[in-house]
């Protein structure tokens, strides 16, 4: 039996008896990929790691040799792992994050945010075109059904955030909608095949057929 054949074997018996060693080896190898850390000495820094302990205004940051405090500002972009905005609301405790900022002189163990990418949310930014069918307004959210020729009925969510903007005015209100509308619609979705897009800015092309 050549060396070759007994090294196969000698793997097989490892996958086979599911030794739990090996799997945390390979556990710990996979964590430490994803937990990296970068300061260069004018304090840039750039981190991966695991979300624990959201607060509102800050996070720890679980990474390589410890955790750290992540504080955000106004001016903190968020992004998804496909590169959509995304909010403070769409992080959670245990998600992969990777962190651009500036490591903080005056405070220990702290990195002002300049940019957050967090790899566990999916958004996607996408854009439709169609018809109004229906507009739903309660005291919480705004719906918007919209008939597109590709994708059938798409529900399209309003938020304080979405801009409209209107034919022949630099800016409209939720007022200015109406059934039979053609929109050109810009937000995030949760995947390429989600029916249901958060409006990042809604175009008014005029009524349906002209």
């Amino acid at each position: 039996m050549n060396k070759r054949l007994l090294i196969i074997l000698a793997l097989a018996c490892v996958a086979l008896l599911g030794s739990s060693t090996y799997a945390h080896e390979i556990k710990n190898a996979v964590a430490s990929v994803k937990q990296k850390i970068t300061i260069s000495p004018n304090g840039d820094a750039q981190f991966s790691g695991t979300l624990r302990l959201k607060n509102e205004k800050s996070f720890l940051l679980k990474t390589w040799g410890g955790e750290w405090t992540i504080t955000l500002n106004d001016k903190t972009i968020m992004r998804s792992r496909y590169d959509a905005p995304i909010s403070y609301d769409d992080i959670a405790d245990g998600h992969t994050m990777m962190i651009k900022g500036h490591a903080r002189a005056d405070v220990s163990w702290t990195i002002d945010a300049d940019i957050i990418v967090d790899e566990s949310v999916e958004k996607r930014e996408t854009s439709i075109i169609g018809t109004v069918t229906s507009i739903t307004s309660t005291d919480t959210s705004v719906n918007v059904k919209v008939r597109t020729r590709n994708f059938g009925i798409v529900t399209v969510l309003l938020t304080p955030q979405t801009k409209i903007h209107l034919p022949k005015k630099n800016s409209g209100v939720l007022t200015d909608l109406q059934n039979g509308m053609r929109l050109v619609v810009h937000g995030t979705s949760k995947d390429a095949k989600d029916l249901i897009i958060t409006a990042l800015d809604i175009v008014v092309k005029g009524n349906a057929g002209r």
